[in-house]
């Protein structure tokens, strides 16, 4: 019994915490009257930016043919995936695409429409 409580101590404790650090790094890239607002008058938009924060962007090796449709060339660390706050990028509704400096590789910023896809099956 004291293990079980013990364990849903530790899994809610992280979870808050993870949320905390997703909020942080919101108020790192939107005005916190913005993220208020959104929390108050939109809270299905607010959960999608706390999800995107962990969820929005992946690395992965650059396709053959790929170049010309890119939105352009970033400077990332390939060996960490960044968030999207980190870059100070905006969710759109088409994912957006950017070769890594330097690399094959390619950061993927998912669109808004795919992320709430991913956030249903949860």
């Amino acid at each position: 019994m004291k293990v079980s409580l013990f364990t849903l101590f530790l899994f809610f404790s992280a979870a808050a915490f993870s949320q905390s650090d997703a909020e942080q790094k919101l108020s790192q890239r939107y005005q916190e009257s913005y993220l208020e607002d959104l929390r108050s008058n939109n809270p299905a938009e607010y959960q999608l930016l706390v999800y995107a924060v962990d969820n929005a962007c992946e690395i992965v090796d650059l396709p053959q043919g790929k170049t010309e449709k890119l939105d352009g060339t970033i400077q990332v660390n390939s060996g960490t995936t960044p968030a999207f706050t980190d870059l100070n990028l905006e969710l759109k509704d088409e994912n957006q695409y950017f070769r890594i400096a330097g690399t094959n590789k390619m950061l993927v910023v998912k669109s808004k429409w795919l992320l709430k896809q991913e956030m249903n099956k949860r």
